[in-house]
């Protein structure tokens, strides 16, 4: 393929194939074809691999690669009211502008805010954006194996959980979400996953393999599963890679 120059310009940069995701439904994605530049340059002042370590690291200095990005799950009743009460009605949810993305070394995600029209008359921003990076080097996913003293180890990862329940051998009310579970086990031998013994065999009570102990994650992705199944190894593989 011939590159068209023109005299005292540096020469065009070649095109090549390179895989972008398209969403087919809420929460699963596929890899398309699309043209874009090869990669430039380095530029005066930029940071080298070398010089950076530790969980935030990039695998390439010139950009940050994103292994999913998660559809947004819609607001509960429950927490547009919460909303609504805490900020005397001004606030709503905009789940157009939120995000939820696994990152090559973390998780990011923007929880963003519409601000009503009768409230903005000290302001001209109405969006509001809270933005929180997660490095998978770092709290709230850094293990501590020497956590009470060793006997629960903490080594916290996603899981997905379900918060319906088990009604006479029939799984009622069932939701799946994304929680931070923070140890496999506790006390020393004693499993954080709902087994036959807390259930009655599966009787009446929680849902079998649900963490016991864990702790609330947000905003939560349309397709719990996906994102956890996705993430978790992106985690492992970053660790591995420090």
């Amino acid at each position: 393929m011939q590159v068209q120059q023109t005299p005292g310009l540096a020469p065009l940069p070649m095109q090549m194939q390179v895989p972008m995701p398209v969403m087919i439904q809420p929460g699963m994605m596929m890899v398309a074809q699309a043209q874009v530049p090869m990669e430039r340059a380095d530029l005066p002042g930029e940071r080298t691999v070398l010089s950076q370590t530790g969980g935030t690291r990039l695998q390439n200095t010139k950009s940050i690669k994103i292994e999913y990005n998660a559809e947004i799950r819609q607001p509960g009743c429950c927490e547009k009211l919460a909303l609504s009460f805490a900020t005397c009605c001004c606030l709503s949810f905009d789940t157009e502008r939120s995000y939820l993305y696994v990152r090559e070394n973390s998780i990011e995600a923007n929880t963003a805010f519409n601000m009503c029209c009768e409230c903005s008359t000290c302001t001209q921003n109405k969006k509001f954006d809270r933005v929180k990076v997660m490095y998978f080097d770092n709290d709230p996913f850094k293990p501590n194996p020497s956590a009470g003293c060793g006997c629960c180890p903490y080594d916290p990862k996603l899981e997905v959980i379900d918060s319906g329940c088990m009604i006479f051998c029939v799984k009622v009310c069932s939701d799946k979400s994304v929680v931070f579970m923070p140890f496999e086990k506790y006390c020393c031998c004693q499993s954080n996953r709902v087994a036959g013994c807390d259930n009655w065999c599966g009787c009446c009570g929680g849902i079998t393999g649900n963490p016991k102990i864990y702790f609330s994650f947000y905003p939560q992705p349309a397709n719990a599963q996906a994102f956890v199944d996705v993430c978790q190894p992106v985690q492992k593989a970053c660790m591995e890679r420090l």
